[in-house]
């Protein structure tokens, strides 16, 4: 799978990507960097971490279609994601029962979440709105060793601020807004109390996988409960959709959808300037992190941003 080699050639696609080799660059990258972007309230930041700096930001959907050559079989890829929504939503399905049971509908972002939480290929790429959690994935079961290539001896934490992302990127879209302007473009769904409401029918063709990213090939889709009202605009947005599991609560998780052959950072880069952020830190730094950052222990860190149903169930009991 593609890869960077050195740092020379991933600093064309990444804003900043700055090296940092010791707990005090660590601190002050945190400290300038991290900690203003989470001030400023009028910015919306997403962060990623991996465990290898070579690495391209590609979706487990990608990987997959790419290492298994799945273009010679003839079919899109927006085709293949649509097959496995539909398994999830078929009546017969235990994932459609269980929502349906939970008075929730079953929308193909909702099936899209929990596919990808629950290891099946996805077009969705992890983001949070914590930075500790970046750092958590980016050092869990990290077992260092010494390269003698430089970018091997690194992690990453990506960030970026989709506000910046959508002002300035056509193709880059929010379910979010778009969901909202299908909303208002509804009146006939007003309710009495002013909301509109939106109706299976409507997720199932407007607000669908296939119709939202013919529109937008790359989407930001927030982190929200799954709800089916959206106000309208004179009344707050109140719009949910998407939680399907314990993981993307715990580790206040968002996604990026990408149905393009080209990694995430590709996308979002125009005019040679980068919307995606990138710090790379060093591997040696992993005890200071989880000492300063990740609760004193992985452990600890991973019951808090890994929780399952048996450590809920073991902790109540």
């Amino acid at each position: 799978m593609d890869c960077y080699s050195d740092f020379k050639g991933k600093e064309l696609c990444f804003s900043g990507n700055v090296k940092i080799d010791n707990p005090q660059a660590l601190d002050r990258f945190v400290n300038n960097e991290i900690k203003k972007e989470k001030a400023d309230k009028t910015n919306h930041t997403m962060f990623r971490g991996i465990n290898e700096a070579k690495c391209k930001l590609y979706n487990s959907f990608q990987r997959v279609w790419k290492q298994r050559n799945l273009q010679k079989i003839g079919v899109q890829q927006s085709e293949m994601i649509q097959q496995m929504i539909n398994i999830c939503k078929s009546k017969d399905s235990v994932c459609y029962k269980h929502y349906k049971q939970l008075g929730v509908i079953c929308n193909e972002w909702l099936v899209l979440s929990f596919l990808q939480h629950y290891g099946a290929m996805s077009p969705f790429l992890d983001f949070s709105k914590s930075y500790k959690v970046a750092l958590f994935f980016a050092f869990k079961d990290l077992e260092y060793r010494y390269s003698s290539v430089e970018i091997d001896n690194y992690v990453s934490l990506y960030y970026c601020r989709i506000k910046d992302v959508l002002r300035d990127l056509k193709e880059v879209g929010s379910l979010k807004s778009y969901a909202e302007s299908v909303a208002e473009d509804k009146e006939s769904c007003q309710t009495k109390d002013g909301r509109l409401k939106l109706n299976t029918k409507i997720w199932n063709e407007e607000l669908s996988f296939r119709a939202v990213t013919e529109k937008f090939p790359v989407l930001v889709i927030p982190r929200y409960d799954n709800q089916t009202n959206i106000c309208n605009k004179r009344i707050k947005i109140i719009t949910k959709y998407i939680v399907a599991n314990l993981n993307a609560t715990c580790q206040d998780g968002e996604f990026v959808c990408n149905v393009t052959d080209e990694p995430l950072e590709m996308r979002l880069l125009k005019d040679g300037k980068s919307y995606l952020k990138c710090a790379n830190i060093h591997k040696g730094l992993k005890d200071y992190i989880i000492k300063k950052y990740l609760e004193g222990s992985m452990e600890k860190a991973h019951k808090k941003y890994f929780l399952t149903g048996n450590d809920i169930a073991k902790e109540a009991q």
